[in-house]
Parts: structure tokens; sequence; C-alpha cells
């Protein structure tokens, strides 16, 4: 399966997966997602309220993520004691942490966040192959 954000963008983002959710599994797949109870391949999943195969679901949350530009913020902090989605109160949206360098000498954080969105799955194009 193909999708894209932008047919027309200069840059390509690949995305390889290795479990599949079709009924006939091409030859490089991994593995896929058996039901316990019988055996049986799962091919639908959900999330943000859509059904769909896994590979869909994956293409849209990168399509939520990439289709736009997002806010970063950077900077030097005291250390952070917990991984989660933070908020910044000068900036609208959540922020995830994409990378940190602790001084501990210091109990200090130097950082760099960007905001994240929710899934959207409308406006992804698809072309089954």
């Amino acid at each position: 399966m193909k999708a894209w954000l932008d047919k027309n963008a200069k840059e390509e983002y690949s995305v390889e997966t290795h479990v599949g959710t079709k009924d006939l599994m091409p030859p490089n797949a991994k593995g896929a997602f058996f039901n316990t109870s019988g055996n049986v391949i799962i091919d639908s999943f959900y999330r943000e309220g859509i059904q769909a195969q896994i590979e869909k679901l994956l293409c849209g949350t990168l399509f939520s993520q990439f289709a736009s530009r997002h806010n970063k913020l950077e900077g030097v902090l005291k250390l952070i004691p917990t991984f989660g989605v933070f908020s910044d109160k000068f900036t609208s949206g959540s922020f995830v942490l994409m990378k940190e360098v602790q001084d501990l000498q210091a109990n200090t954080s130097e950082i760099s966040m960007v905001t994240i969105d929710k899934d959207n799955y409308s406006g992804v194009e698809y072309n089954q192959t």
C-alpha cells in the first residue's frame, strides 16, 4: 500500500512494515496479528474511532504529524522528572520531547520539543498495491 501526504513533495518519506493484515501475506512479511481464540488473522484495528488495517492507521498517524508545520521549543530547564506529553503556558497545543541532554551536576536538561496533533485520517491518499 502507498499513501501520500503531498504527491508534489520533493522529499520522500518511506515506511516499511514487517507485520501485515492481509489475507494473503506478502512474501517479505515477518508476521501477522492473530486472534488467540481462533488462530484467525486480525485485519482490522481501531484508533481515534476509525476502523482500518493497521497500515492505514499508521499512514493516518504519519499524515497527522507531518502534513503541516508544528511549533518547536528548545532550551535549558531543570531536569524533567517524568516522560510524557507537555504543555507551555505561552503556546497552545501539546508537546512531546524529541531530544534531551542532561547535565546531572547542574540538574538541568537541554531539550527540544515539538507539538503533536490528534490523528487525522481525512486527506490521506491511498493506492492499494
